[in-house]
């Protein structure tokens, strides 16, 4: 038995819409069920068709599971683990492939859902398989991926990794967990391009939960620790010439956070956003990769600019015009635009990046204001809303010929009747 492979070939859907030929998912690696499909009685893994070309998939866990799965070029497919555990079944190979050209979704409908190594699984070399590889598109929603095998007492070199994101491969995590249990393991290992918007990512040994290599953006999420044997929260190879770029997100950790150039320019990490610890020793850290002259760290550790008055200026200055055209609009709606006016003008003119939210609604008040200005009716207007009961030139002019051809009509027949008289 092998792999289970999403694809290929015709759907035969039954009435609950699961896929029922044994031809619709192929299996070309190991896994505890019967040759056919990924459906099979056994597998705790139901397969349902959600699009119309016969390419995309939903696979919703029934129970806990332990195949192994590829999801081929072309494919479409969400994961749902739907509160149950996915272990690898190969001990030597990813619980799941995503190959080049394929998308993958993982998501849990419930909570405590969880891809992880099964207990007995052991290193080739000096590494565990991935848990995750992706050549395609990957993504994390919800759920917990836990990396629970890494340098033991027994074996000190292997390292286990929750994903690893391949060169030209494209990452996104947007929620979930992402946890190391030990020494010598990897949450995330990037070689293409990631992006994490959100999530939890916890490290708790004395590897990285972040290994990144290529580029990488983090926009959100929170950035945790446990225990204390921790070297550093995030590694970038210096080999690789990685870059990466911290816009948001929480680190709250005491300890290290970059292994990375120990010396240079080092620009391969640039900080716009973010929050730190207050501790002055990681505030120095953090200073090495900020453009102090554009930006500072807060009491609270929150790395600021200044905050963009851009949009504010032009649409405050928009706000001030129309409210001059008194002869224009209505008063009420006027008055409303005043009072918006008023209210932006409130708003402090050395606020910083971590304040925005402030002027961002002052800009949107003040449109809404704008959009809801009425202009005065204008006589035409009345005129418009009045019924017209005086006949108009065209009126006139069709009643004069049908008068006309009345007239014709009664002269005709009055002719007739002489004549046949």
């Amino acid at each position: 038995m092998k792999n289970k492979i999403i694809g290929l070939t015709a759907l035969a859907v039954s009435s609950l819409g699961l896929i029922a030929n044994v031809n619709a998912v192929k299996i070309v690696g190991t896994g505890s069920g019967s040759e056919g499909t990924i459906g099979y009685e056994g597998s705790n893994v139901t397969v349902e068709e959600i699009g119309s070309n016969n390419h995309e998939y939903k696979l919703t866990l029934i129970g806990p599971c332990d195949e192994d799965l590829t999801i081929i070029a072309g494919e479409t497919v969400i994961i749902d683990l739907f509160g149950y555990t996915w272990t690898n079944y190969d001990i030597h190979s990813s619980a799941i492939v995503v190959e080049s050209g394929a998308k993958l979704t993982i998501m849990d409908s419930k909570t405590n859902g969880k891809i992880t190594y099964k207990d007995e699984t052991v290193a080739t070399s000096n590494y565990y398989p991935d848990l995750i590889q992706n050549k395609g598109t990957l993504i994390f929603q919800s759920g917990t991926i836990e990396v629970n095998k890494g340098s033991s007492t027994i074996n000190s070199n292997p390292k286990g990794t929750g994903i690893e994101n391949l060169e030209n491969a494209n990452l996104i995590i947007e929620g979930g967990t992402i946890k190391t249990i030990g020494n010598g393991s990897w949450g995330i290992v990037n070689k293409g391009v990631a992006t994490i918007k959100g999530g939890t990512l916890t490290q708790g040994g004395d590897h990285s939960v972040i290994l990144n290599a290529k580029d990488m953006t983090i926009e959100d999420g929170l950035f945790n620790q446990t225990g204390s044997n921790h070297n550093s929260l995030i590694t970038n190879d210096d080999n690789t010439n990685p870059k990466l770029e911290i816009k948001g997100g929480e680190f709250s950790v005491e300890s290290k956070i970059f292994h990375a150039k120990a010396s240079g320019d080092n620009k391969d990490i640039i900080i716009t956003g973010g929050k730190f610890s207050t501790d002055p020793e990681r505030q120095t850290e953090i200073k090495k990769y900020m453009d102090e002259e554009k930006y500072e760290i807060t009491a609270e550790g929150e790395v600021v600019t200044d905050a963009d008055y851009e949009e504010y200026n032009a649409v405050l200055e928009e706000a001030e015009n129309k409210v001059k055209e008194t002869g224009k609009y209505t008063e009420v709606s006027l008055k409303n635009l005043q009072n918006a006016i008023e209210e932006a003008k409130k708003i402090a003119k050395d606020l910083k990046s971590n304040e925005q939210e402030k002027i961002d609604n002052a800009v949107k008040t003040l449109k809404k204001a704008i959009s809801g200005l009425k202009l005065i009716p204008t006589v035409s207007d009345k005129n418009d809303e009045t019924p017209n009961n005086n006949p108009g030139t065209y009126d006139l002019f069709i009643c004069y010929i049908l008068l006309a051809l009345a007239s014709l009509t009664s002269l005709g027949f009055i002719t007739f009747r002489a004549l046949k008289k």
